[in-house]
């Protein structure tokens, strides 16, 4: 009887620090993030005197509480650049979001293509 308790006392343990590496909360595993892109946008601007161009783009979480990574990426010709930003976001917050280039060709943002999702 003994052997059983201290099998079952293993296997308790062994899977709670298994759910402790894996993750911020053991909540994230049962009702973890749903985050989606909810907006999004290109602009072009200057911070001192280099042009940049932003996306900029909304996010909402109608899951859990959580991590997650949101992306954004910058395709010009055959270049492209991408930024991520790694965010904690409560259940039901919506959060606004700036990614900067600064690799983009000064004239114009024609030809310049974008997109932001997240993982």
């Amino acid at each position: 009887m003994n052997k059983n308790f201290l099998i079952l006392g293993i296997v308790a343990l062994l899977l709670v620090v298994g759910l402790s590496g894996c993750t911020e909360s053991p909540s994230e595993i049962f009702n973890p993030p749903q985050v989606e892109v909810t907006s999004r946008t290109i602009r072009d601007g200057y911070e001192g005197l280099d042009y940049v161009v932003y996306v900029d783009c909304t996010v909402k979480n109608s899951g859990g509480s959580g991590k997650v990574t949101v992306y954004a990426k910058v395709t010009q010709g055959s270049s492209y650049w991408q930024r991520e930003q790694q965010i904690y976001i409560n259940d039901g917050e919506s959060r606004d979001l700036s990614f900067t280039f600064k690799e983009v060709s000064f004239w114009t943002l024609e030809g310049v293509t974008y997109r932001a999702w997240v993982e």
